[in-house]
């Protein structure tokens, strides 16, 4: 007889016990949760530790970079007019330019302009009138300061300025031994400006200007223009002062 109770030629059988709950996590999974923890400092090599200085610093720069104020450059052209002061028989037709320039963040800024003026000269000798037009070309730098608050802008400054003169259109010849049909003159002139400017968006303003300019030095290229005979009265445009008044339009960038 078979004691174990196994029948020839069959496979015994097998049986299985679940797992009590004793053996099961008593602690969930988060599935939202890094299985992998970040190495602290005292893990990471030099190498990373030194990538890791050094992307902090390029950051730290970036970020005064943008915080920092920069220097802004802006262009703008001008139309308006000229006028001599104490003067009647030189009338002022048109006087346009343009003007490139730098502003520091301090309100400081340094300018360069162009000014074209056209000019209607009346008799002035005698009931007559040697020369009957004049155009005068205005090259100059500037410094200026200016206060910003916010939309208004308004600024002051100095202006040195080179001034070219030509007289055109003559009309008397008999006086004098010249008998050119337009002379020039070269003139060094100071001024000071006061300006407004009205910001329209971030990078356009519209403004007003105004120049008051006196003679520092001057030369003509012909004794025609300082002869002393001419100048019975009044003085020649070269010695006299003048302002200017004109409207801007700016373009910052």
């Amino acid at each position: 007889s078979n004691t174990n109770g196994f029948i020839p030629g069959q496979q015994p059988s097998v049986q299985v016990i679940a797992p009590s709950n004793s053996m099961l996590p008593t602690t969930p999974l988060d599935p939202t949760k890094d299985s992998v923890k970040k190495p602290s400092p005292s893990q990471l090599s030099e190498d990373e530790i030194e990538l890791e200085v050094a992307v902090a610093d390029k950051l730290s720069q970036k970020a005064e970079q943008f915080d920092k104020p920069q220097a802004q450059y802006y262009a703008s052209g001008a139309v308006g007019s000229v006028n001599y002061l104490g003067v009647e028989n030189v009338q002022g037709n048109i006087s346009a330019g343009a003007s490139v320039g730098k502003l520091m963040p301090n309100g400081v800024s340094v300018e360069v302009s162009f000014a074209y003026s056209n000019f209607y000269i009346d008799e002035y000798w005698w009931n007559y009138r040697f020369f009957k037009e004049m155009d005068q070309y205005n090259l100059g730098v500037a410094a200026k300061y200016t206060l910003d608050f916010g939309l208004i802008r308004p600024s002051f400054g100095g202006i040195a300025s080179y001034v070219y003169r030509k007289y055109s259109d003559r009309e008397y010849y008999s006086y004098s031994n010249s008998d050119a049909s337009e002379v020039t003159s070269h003139a060094i002139d100071l001024g000071l400006s006061l300006g407004l400017d009205i910001s329209m968006s971030e990078g356009f303003a519209v403004g007003v200007e105004y120049r008051y300019m006196t003679n520092l030095a001057n030369r003509a290229d012909s004794d025609y223009l300082t002869s002393r005979s001419l100048w019975r009265e009044g003085q020649p445009v070269e010695k006299t002062d003048y302002d200017s008044i004109t409207l801007t339009g700016k373009f910052r960038f």
